[in-house]
């Protein structure tokens, strides 16, 4: 699904790393081997973020010149907590004896360079598989790592179905044109009379009922009288039944059954729910 959606964005290639189960350190180092360049980024893929919580890192990384510039937020208590000190320099992750240190949790973006991917490398010689690790070890070798606060910038660590439908949320309520595809921006509304065939693969029944905001793919099939939206994202492959009614969905290769869905994600003919 991942390589589906890159292969979108120009100058956008994917490698793959053998034994990637080996952890997220050895997956790391398998890349950085076969990248040319003195820094990097490292997130997660299934972490949603906007582009301007990157350029604070960046050029906060590009001003201090640290080994690893982290970002983190001070006003959330979810995912792996980081401690400051007053010059927002980490002085623990996940744990700290003793001290006034400042609390925050880390926002899933670094940024680094030639130096700590080669900290990385040994770590995964000496049988490490996390960067946080690497990143807790370097503090105690003494090594400055600078951290970013981005409280009140968006970003979503996608890990639950909570959470990845909050992502949906932000996403549709931020989405631009997209060719080929239906985009119903929110606040707006699209009915159809008789049918309609919008793209070569795609056709949306008589009276079905599109709320904004909400992104119907160019190959979806919709069936009559359907209502689907707000914010309900409809992925490639999808086909609804006649008289069905989605919002705050996602779906992906989707074959819907006819019936009312919502906060929910159908894939193939999986409905997952919360709690299901």
């Amino acid at each position: 699904m991942l390589e589906q959606h890159i292969k979108y964005f120009d100058g956008v290639t994917t490698q793959y790393v053998p034994e990637w189960q080996r952890g997220p350190l050895h997956t790391l180092v398998g890349v950085i081997r076969n990248v040319d360049v003195d820094d990097f980024l490292l997130c997660p893929s299934d972490c949603v973020i906007r582009p301007e919580l990157l350029r604070c890192v960046l050029n906060t990384h590009r001003k201090n010149r640290a080994i690893v510039t982290m970002a983190v937020d001070t006003s959330v208590r979810r995912g792996t907590p980081v401690y400051l000190d007053d010059r927002n320099n980490v002085i623990a992750m996940g744990g700290v004896q003793g001290g006034h240190y400042k609390r925050a949790s880390s926002a899933q973006v670094i940024i680094a360079g030639r130096d700590f991917a080669s900290m990385c490398s040994k770590a995964v010689r000496e049988g490490q598989s996390k960067v946080s690790e690497v990143i807790q070890s370097t503090i105690s070798e003494g090594v400055s790592v600078s951290a970013v606060d981005v409280k009140w910038r968006i970003w979503h660590d996608v890990d639950d179905l909570r959470s990845l439908l909050a992502a949906n949320r932000h996403l549709l309520e931020t989405m631009t044109e997209s060719q080929g595809s239906i985009v119903v921006h929110a606040g707006d509304v699209f009915e159809t009379g008789d049918s309609v065939e919008f793209s070569s693969e795609g056709i949306i029944g008589s009276g079905v009922r599109m709320v904004g905001p909400t992104f119907i793919a160019k190959d979806c099939k919709l069936g009559d009288h359907c209502v689907i939206g707000p914010y309900a994202s409809l992925g490639s492959n999808t086909t609804v039944a006649p008289n069905s009614a989605l919002a705050h969905c996602i779906t992906q290769n989707a074959s819907v059954p006819k019936g009312h869905y919502d906060h929910c994600v159908i894939y193939r003919k999986h409905i997952i729910t919360q709690g299901g």
